[in-house]
């Protein structure tokens, strides 16, 4: 598997993409509430003030940004 950013690079050759529907987690153990609202409430920062995009546009060019504005 390689990830996006090196589909273009000269080291390494792309032989086909499949789009998937896998998601992505961060997982919080049980009882973690104090760092699961501080992990919620930076992810929410990051995307409301465009530097979640802004990194999705830098390093997952050729991906679909998954969140709406």
């Amino acid at each position: 598997m390689v990830f996006v950013p090196l589909a273009g690079s000269a080291e390494v050759d792309l032989a086909f993409t499949v789009k998937t529907g896998n998601r992505w987690g961060l997982a919080v153990a049980k009882g973690s509430q104090a760092l699961l609202r501080a992990l919620d409430d930076a992810l929410a920062a990051v995307k409301a003030g465009g530097r979640l995009r802004q990194a999705w546009r830098d390093w997952l060019p050729s991906l679909g940004y998954p969140f709406t504005a």
